[in-house]
């Protein structure tokens, strides 16, 4: 109860809540802040794509898979790594040379690794562990398809910088897609591979371009110093 009271408390002290996702807003709202303080505004900045030296071995492993595709998460079971490995085992039938860059870390990387040796994937699967903004955005710009396999998710900040760059994003139905997205429903690995299909018949900079939420940020905060 009373941390309820402390997240009231806290909201209460500001002109404007502004939330990722419309779940929430409804949370907030039930915590007694009135709706018309309360605005939905995704947290995204926006992206700008610099000219990066990427190791050698990396560049010479994208540029040798196709189709390629990447992903960043943490090594944790909501994140769904073990979904989109069995998956990934399937897509290797119609495509034996396809390469998906993971980029992220966690607790469970070992058990990670391992569940890709047994896979057989490990040509296939780079886990590259957690990498500089610059370097994952560059990787994400090389890739024919950005992949998020998640059981639970809010507003991932990787699928619109991924869709910023026009790359086709195949995510799970959950949390808050921006639109653009090519959905599936979580722990649906056939719909996954579904949905990879057509986003790679689709093709890059097809995606639709997201715009970044900064203007309206500026319009909110310039409001409350005046």
């Amino acid at each position: 109860m009373w941390q309820r009271w402390c997240r009231a408390r806290t909201c209460s002290l500001y002109a404007r809540v502004l939330c990722v996702s419309p779940a929430i807003q409804h949370s907030v709202i039930l915590l007694g802040v009135p709706p018309e303080r309360t605005e939905i505004a995704p947290a995204c900045l926006p992206v700008s794509l610099h000219q990066v030296a990427l190791d050698a071995d990396l560049l010479a492993w994208t540029q040798r898979h196709r189709p390629l595709l990447s992903t960043a998460l943490f090594f944790r079971p909501e994140y769904g790594f073990d979904l989109m490995v069995a998956g990934l085992v399937k897509f290797r039938a119609r495509h034996p040379h396809f390469g998906c860059v993971v980029m992220g870390s966690g607790e469970n990387q070992t058990e990670a690794r391992k569940l890709v040796k047994d896979a057989g994937l490990e040509h296939n699967l780079l886990l590259l562990g957690d990498v500089e903004h610059q370097v994952c955005l560059d990787v994400m710009s090389r890739s024919d398809v950005f992949l998020r396999p998640t059981l639970e998710d809010g507003d991932s900040i990787s699928v619109r910088e991924a869709l910023s760059l026009g790359i086709p994003v195949v995510a799970s139905r959950t949390g808050a897609r921006p639109a653009g997205t090519i959905l599936f429903d979580p722990g649906d690995t056939d719909a996954m591979l579904s949905k990879l299909a057509l986003a790679l018949s689709l093709g890059k900079n097809t995606a639709a371009p997201i715009a970044g939420s900064i203007p309206r940020l500026l319009e909110i905060y310039n409001q409350g110093l005046a």
